[in-house]
């Protein structure tokens, strides 16, 4: 019950963020990096699931955690596709490896590419 409370309290006050500060969630969404903490949302849901199974018992506990797990689940699926193609076609700079290492012995070195 407290580590339900715990994660409403933090998605509350995650919502008022949004409410309150938009342009820079929308910045740390936009940001290649931050945008893969997003799904620790769904992945939480899921973990209230399983904590629901381990501690409540009977009918209304597995249907709760039923609905959790789906949720969830359908939830991380959504923002893992919205991640990798956010990923996939960011036309950012990047910086990409050119080679391991070359001819003289030194060691390989990054060049800043555009896409």
């Amino acid at each position: 019950m407290v580590t339900a409370a715990t994660f409403a309290g933090v998605l509350g006050l995650q919502a008022l963020k949004l409410v309150r500060h938009r342009n820079e969630v929308m910045a740390e969404l936009a940001h290649p990096v931050r945008i893969a903490f997003l799904p620790t949302i769904a992945i939480g849901v899921l973990l209230l699931a399983i904590a629901v199974l381990a501690v409540g018992t009977g009918e209304t506990a597995t249907t709760v955690a039923r609905g959790a797990w789906l949720v969830g689940t359908a939830t991380l699926f959504l923002f893992t596709l919205a991640i990798l193609s956010r990923w996939m076609h960011h036309l950012t700079s990047r910086v990409v490896p050119v080679a391991l290492g070359d001819a003289s012995g030194r060691a390989g070195r990054y060049v800043r590419t555009a896409r």
